[in-house]
């Protein structure tokens, strides 16, 4: 790839049909591509371990910074830090795993697997009547009791249960996302 005057030189990655701005790599470790979604607390990119090539999902926080700007930076860092530590002690077939973090960067990050299959939102979204089949409907919210039955017996609360944290793996399971966040 060249470089035209003004821009940042891109390549598509050869594991990835993604396209990848050459040097934004977090940490030496993380690729980080397009972004997948945006939310209060951060925005999510389509990211890759840069040694093990294997697809994951990076959410960079930093709009929480100008919401909650009441907040010293250390306390908002320190919430993020221990809910992060927390969703990540929860090791579940329904929730998605965090693999990493990194709370000492300007703007902190952490790693997540990467569901393929979307979130609930799109998937209400692409149905003709805004709603799942009832043999789909029944798996989904199956799936969803599980995930927060164990984060329960954990005693860990979700607070933010909503599509966009309903997300799906390959095969259409329900991956749970975003533990606490609400709180941060």
């Amino acid at each position: 790839a060249s470089s035209v005057e003004g821009t940042v030189p891109r390549v598509a990655h050869p594991r990835s049909p993604v396209e990848r701005v050459v040097d934004d790599v977090l940490d030496r470790r993380y690729r980080r591509g397009a972004m997948v979604g945006q939310g209060t607390v951060g925005t999510v990119y389509r990211g890759q371990h840069v040694s093990l090539g294997r697809d994951m999902a990076i959410k960079e926080v930093r709009s929480v910074f100008q919401f909650a700007s009441y907040l010293r930076r250390d306390e908002i860092v320190r919430r993020l830090r221990q809910t992060v530590e927390t969703h990540a002690r929860l090791v579940h077939p329904n929730i998605i795993q965090v693999l990493d973090q990194n709370s000492e960067r300007e703007y902190p990050y952490f790693v997540m697997e990467y569901a393929v299959g979307g979130n609930l939102r799109e998937r209400l979204t692409a149905e003709k009547e805004g709603r799942l089949p009832l043999p789909q409907a029944i798996r989904v919210l199956t799936q969803i009791c599980y995930a927060l039955d164990y984060a329960h017996a954990q005693d860990v609360l979700h607070i933010g249960l909503k599509p966009e944290n309903v997300l799906f793996d390959g095969q259409g399971n329900v991956k749970l996302a975003d533990f606490g966040f609400a709180r941060i």
